[in-house]
């Protein structure tokens, strides 16, 4: 029932600001005063062809608001960038034994590098959170 809940927000306020009661709002998309209040109240999805008239005549665009996959896919965007920090951390353990026992000649410029790396990546990390904290 998340996006009853988004539309009733959205829907309410428009035809207010618009000046229109429920029933001549109703009556010009050809639907019920019922039908505008249960929208309103989060009791009624619309069907896709109401929803695309409303959002037609408030000249507005319908965006998706599903809680469960924003949550998702920042759930996988955290999981990712930590699964990175952690494939970089783990190839800096490996290059550094490679180097000690003599398996690689420029493991130091390999471990350096990688270092160098994962410091940027956790810097980018905090800065780009510190801003979408800002903006959202």
């Amino acid at each position: 029932m998340q996006g009853g809940v988004f539309l009733k927000n959205k829907v309410e306020q428009l035809r207010k600001e618009r000046g229109l009661n429920q029933d001549d709002f109703a009556k010009m998309l050809r639907v019920s005063r019922q039908t505008i209040s249960s929208i309103e109240t989060g009791k009624y999805n619309p069907s896709l062809e109401l929803a695309f008239a409303i959002s037609d005549f408030f000249g507005k665009r319908i965006e998706q608001h599903d809680e469960l996959k924003t949550k998702i896919r920042d759930r996988a965007g955290r999981y990712t960038y930590s699964l990175g920090l952690l494939v970089v951390c783990f190839s800096i353990l490996v290059f550094g034994i490679l180097g000690a026992l003599e398996v690689i000649d420029n493991a130091r410029m390999i471990v350096l590098y990688l270092s160098g790396y994962l410091l940027f990546q956790v810097i980018a990390g905090i800065v780009i959170f510190n801003k979408l904290m800002k903006k959202y």
